[in-house]
Formats: C-alpha cells, structure tokens, sequence
C-alpha cells in the first residue's frame, strides 16, 4: 500500500502547489521542484513528473502541447511550515 499512499500524496502536492497560467505559457510551481530537479533528471524531467501526476484534463493537456514554450515560475518557500 505504501506506492498506494506516496502516489496520493504525490497527485496532493502537484494539485495544490502547481498552477498552470496558459495565457502567460507560464507554469508557477513550489520551489522545491527548482531545488530538487536534478532528482527527477533537469527541467524537463519534473514537467513530465507534473504531466503524469496531475489529473487528466485541460491543464495536462495544455503542458504536453506547450511544454517547448513553457516558462516555469518557483513560487517562494514558505518556511514557516517547517516551524509548525
């Protein structure tokens, strides 16, 4: 069950810290994904980390036609989680 549980905690994550701004060719994501995209292999490896785990629709769609004129935007870090 744990690929089960990291899974929708994976899909949680995207849906709520991704937002996909078309009329820009914009994508502003968490700045975690900025820190950690060499673990998903570059740029390119955490759009289709994003396009695999947000749900089927406009948006996902969206990514896979614009993803060579995307501008990716990192959201600033919020670092009063980590004191909660």
């Amino acid at each position: 069950k744990i690929d089960d549980q990291l899974d929708l905690a994976a899909r949680g994550f995207v849906t709520t810290s991704v937002e996909i701004q078309a009329e820009k060719n914009q994508l502003s994501l968490s700045r975690i994904f900025q820190w950690y995209k060499n673990d998903f292999g570059g740029q390119d490896g955490v759009l289709d980390f994003i396009i695999r785990t947000l749900p089927a629709g406009e948006g996902r769609q969206f990514l896979v036609e614009a993803r060579d004129k995307l501008r990716f935007h990192y959201a600033p870090y919020d670092w009063r989680l980590n004191s909660a």
